[in-house]
Protein backbone atom coordinates (compact mmCIF):
# COMPACT_ATOMS: atom_id res chain seq x y z
CA UNK A 1 0.00 0.00 0.00
CA UNK A 2 2.64 2.32 1.21
CA UNK A 3 4.95 1.54 -2.02
CA UNK A 4 2.50 0.94 -4.71
CA UNK A 5 -0.40 3.60 -4.20
CA UNK A 6 0.42 6.37 -1.15
CA UNK A 7 4.13 7.09 -1.84
CA UNK A 8 3.34 7.74 -5.84
CA UNK A 9 -0.32 8.73 -5.68
CA UNK A 10 -1.04 10.58 -1.94
CA UNK A 11 2.33 11.90 -1.66
CA UNK A 12 2.18 13.37 1.92
CA UNK A 13 4.26 15.21 3.78
CA UNK A 14 5.00 12.81 6.35
CA UNK A 15 4.20 9.31 6.90
CA UNK A 16 4.55 7.03 10.30
CA UNK A 17 5.46 3.62 9.24
CA UNK A 18 4.68 1.19 11.79
CA UNK A 19 6.72 -1.93 11.35
CA UNK A 20 5.03 -3.94 14.54
CA UNK A 21 8.42 -6.61 14.49
CA UNK A 22 10.28 -7.87 15.81
CA UNK A 23 8.66 -6.37 19.00
CA UNK A 24 6.47 -9.71 19.19
CA UNK A 25 9.21 -11.73 18.27
CA UNK A 26 11.60 -10.60 20.55
CA UNK A 27 9.26 -10.74 23.54
CA UNK A 28 8.11 -14.69 22.64
CA UNK A 29 11.85 -15.80 21.79
CA UNK A 30 14.27 -13.14 23.23
CA UNK A 31 16.35 -10.75 21.67
CA UNK A 32 19.15 -12.64 19.42
CA UNK A 33 16.50 -15.51 18.64
CA UNK A 34 16.63 -16.70 15.28
CA UNK A 35 12.49 -15.88 15.15
CA UNK A 36 13.38 -12.43 15.81
CA UNK A 37 16.83 -11.65 13.41
CA UNK A 38 14.47 -13.27 10.84
CA UNK A 39 12.07 -10.11 10.94
CA UNK A 40 15.01 -7.83 11.56
CA UNK A 41 15.98 -9.06 8.25
CA UNK A 42 12.18 -9.17 7.25
CA UNK A 43 12.38 -5.28 8.13
CA UNK A 44 15.68 -4.37 6.39
CA UNK A 45 14.18 -5.67 3.02
CA UNK A 46 10.78 -3.45 3.62
CA UNK A 47 12.74 -0.33 4.06
CA UNK A 48 15.17 -1.12 1.29
CA UNK A 49 12.13 -1.25 -1.08
CA UNK A 50 10.30 1.89 0.23
CA UNK A 51 14.25 3.38 -0.62
CA UNK A 52 14.03 1.92 -4.14
CA UNK A 53 10.43 3.42 -4.74
CA UNK A 54 11.95 6.73 -3.56
CA UNK A 55 14.29 6.75 -6.41
CA UNK A 56 12.23 5.76 -8.77
CA UNK A 57 9.55 8.41 -7.57
CA UNK A 58 12.27 10.54 -8.05
CA UNK A 59 11.61 11.66 -4.21
CA UNK A 60 15.22 10.34 -2.66
CA UNK A 61 16.44 13.53 -2.13
CA UNK A 62 13.67 15.59 -1.05
CA UNK A 63 12.97 12.94 1.96
CA UNK A 64 14.49 12.35 5.74
CA UNK A 65 14.18 9.39 6.93
CA UNK A 66 13.93 8.32 10.65
CA UNK A 67 14.63 4.95 12.24
CA UNK A 68 13.52 4.55 15.58
CA UNK A 69 12.45 1.67 18.53
CA UNK A 70 9.63 2.15 20.94
CA UNK A 71 11.95 0.87 23.27
CA UNK A 72 14.74 -1.52 23.68
CA UNK A 73 15.15 -5.41 25.13
CA UNK A 74 17.03 -5.86 28.50
CA UNK A 75 17.33 -8.76 30.65
CA UNK A 76 15.63 -8.84 33.93
CA UNK A 77 17.18 -10.58 36.30
CA UNK A 78 13.44 -11.47 38.64
CA UNK A 79 10.48 -12.67 38.55
CA UNK A 80 7.98 -11.09 41.90
CA UNK A 81 4.80 -11.60 42.42
CA UNK A 82 4.42 -7.88 43.54
CA UNK A 83 0.64 -8.11 45.07
CA UNK A 84 1.84 -11.23 47.28
CA UNK A 85 4.97 -9.61 48.25
CA UNK A 86 3.00 -6.69 49.61
CA UNK A 87 0.35 -8.56 50.89
CA UNK A 88 3.03 -10.74 53.10
CA UNK A 89 4.92 -6.83 53.82
CA UNK A 90 1.54 -6.16 55.30
CA UNK A 91 0.99 -3.40 52.89
CA UNK A 92 -1.86 -4.73 51.12
CA UNK A 93 -4.82 -5.57 52.97
CA UNK A 94 -6.09 -9.14 50.64
CA UNK A 95 -5.86 -9.93 46.75
CA UNK A 96 -9.12 -8.77 46.08
CA UNK A 97 -8.41 -5.44 47.76
CA UNK A 98 -8.16 -2.21 46.39
CA UNK A 99 -6.18 -0.06 48.61
CA UNK A 100 -3.00 -0.68 46.48
CA UNK A 101 -3.96 -0.95 42.91
CA UNK A 102 -1.26 -2.58 40.52
CA UNK A 103 -0.64 -1.80 36.93
CA UNK A 104 2.56 -3.95 35.31
CA UNK A 105 3.81 -3.69 31.44
CA UNK A 106 6.32 -6.40 32.95
CA UNK A 107 9.52 -3.90 33.08
CA UNK A 108 7.29 -1.20 35.11
CA UNK A 109 4.72 -1.54 37.92
CA UNK A 110 2.70 1.88 38.81
CA UNK A 111 1.10 1.40 42.22
CA UNK A 112 -2.18 3.31 42.72
CA UNK A 113 -2.72 3.77 46.41
CA UNK A 114 -6.54 4.69 47.63
CA UNK A 115 -6.84 8.92 48.46
CA UNK A 116 -3.13 9.24 47.82
CA UNK A 117 -2.54 9.20 51.20
CA UNK A 118 1.24 10.22 51.41
CA UNK A 119 1.78 8.36 54.87
CA UNK A 120 1.23 5.64 52.57
CA UNK A 121 3.10 6.19 49.94
CA UNK A 122 6.03 7.24 52.27
CA UNK A 123 5.65 3.84 53.50
CA UNK A 124 5.32 1.54 49.88
CA UNK A 125 8.37 3.65 48.86
CA UNK A 126 10.56 3.03 51.75
CA UNK A 127 9.45 -0.77 51.52
CA UNK A 128 10.21 -1.01 47.87
CA UNK A 129 13.95 0.75 48.34
CA UNK A 130 14.61 -2.07 50.82
CA UNK A 131 14.16 -4.75 48.69
CA UNK A 132 16.59 -6.55 46.24
CA UNK A 133 14.40 -7.00 43.00
CA UNK A 134 13.92 -2.95 42.64
CA UNK A 135 15.54 -0.93 40.48
CA UNK A 136 14.73 2.93 39.97
CA UNK A 137 11.45 4.58 41.94
CA UNK A 138 9.12 7.25 40.66
CA UNK A 139 6.69 9.30 42.74
CA UNK A 140 5.41 13.06 42.06
CA UNK A 141 7.42 15.98 42.22
CA UNK A 142 9.05 17.63 45.11
CA UNK A 143 8.09 20.56 44.20
CA UNK A 144 3.69 20.42 44.61
CA UNK A 145 2.97 23.66 42.04
CA UNK A 146 6.01 23.95 40.17
CA UNK A 147 7.86 21.29 38.23
CA UNK A 148 10.12 23.62 36.52
CA UNK A 149 13.54 23.79 37.14
CA UNK A 150 15.70 27.96 36.95
CA UNK A 151 15.95 26.30 32.79
CA UNK A 152 12.72 25.27 32.19
CA UNK A 153 13.36 21.87 32.43
CA UNK A 154 11.52 19.27 34.80
CA UNK A 155 12.68 18.85 38.31
CA UNK A 156 14.06 15.36 38.75
CA UNK A 157 13.63 14.81 42.19
CA UNK A 158 10.33 12.95 43.75
CA UNK A 159 8.72 14.23 47.09
CA UNK A 160 9.87 11.03 48.70
CA UNK A 161 13.60 10.64 48.96
CA UNK A 162 15.09 8.43 46.80
CA UNK A 163 12.65 8.64 43.90
CA UNK A 164 12.55 9.95 40.73
CA UNK A 165 9.49 12.56 39.83
CA UNK A 166 6.81 11.31 37.98
CA UNK A 167 6.98 14.32 35.92
CA UNK A 168 10.41 13.83 34.61
CA UNK A 169 8.94 10.91 32.45
CA UNK A 170 5.19 12.69 31.65
CA UNK A 171 3.34 10.55 33.93
CA UNK A 172 2.50 12.62 36.45
CA UNK A 173 -1.75 13.30 36.25
CA UNK A 174 -3.98 14.45 39.08
CA UNK A 175 -6.60 11.81 38.32
CA UNK A 176 -5.30 8.70 36.43
CA UNK A 177 -1.34 8.97 37.53
CA UNK A 178 0.15 6.37 39.62
CA UNK A 179 1.30 7.27 43.06
CA UNK A 180 4.53 5.19 42.42
CA UNK A 181 5.89 3.70 39.61
CA UNK A 182 8.79 0.88 39.66
CA UNK A 183 11.32 -0.60 37.68
CA UNK A 184 12.91 -3.96 38.15
CA UNK A 185 16.94 -4.13 37.79
CA UNK A 186 18.05 -4.54 34.12
CA UNK A 187 21.34 -6.61 33.43
CA UNK A 188 24.02 -6.18 30.76
CA UNK A 189 25.08 -9.86 31.03
CA UNK A 190 24.52 -12.34 28.16
CA UNK A 191 21.39 -14.10 27.20
CA UNK A 192 21.46 -17.58 26.43
CA UNK A 193 21.04 -16.84 23.22
CA UNK A 194 24.68 -14.96 24.07
CA UNK A 195 23.77 -11.37 23.34
CA UNK A 196 24.40 -9.02 25.87
CA UNK A 197 22.89 -5.67 26.86
CA UNK A 198 24.61 -1.99 26.66
CA UNK A 199 27.13 -1.80 29.77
Amino acid sequence: MLREFILPELRPDVIINWLTEPDHMQHAFGAGSPESRQMLQNNDRHIGRILDTLQDLGLAELIDIFVASDHGFSRVTCAINVVQALMEAGLRASLDSDDVVLASSDQAVLLHVRDHVPERIQQLVQWLQAQEWIGVIFARGARATDVSGPSGSVDPHGWVDGTFSLELIHLANEERGPDILFTFPWSSARTALGWQGPT
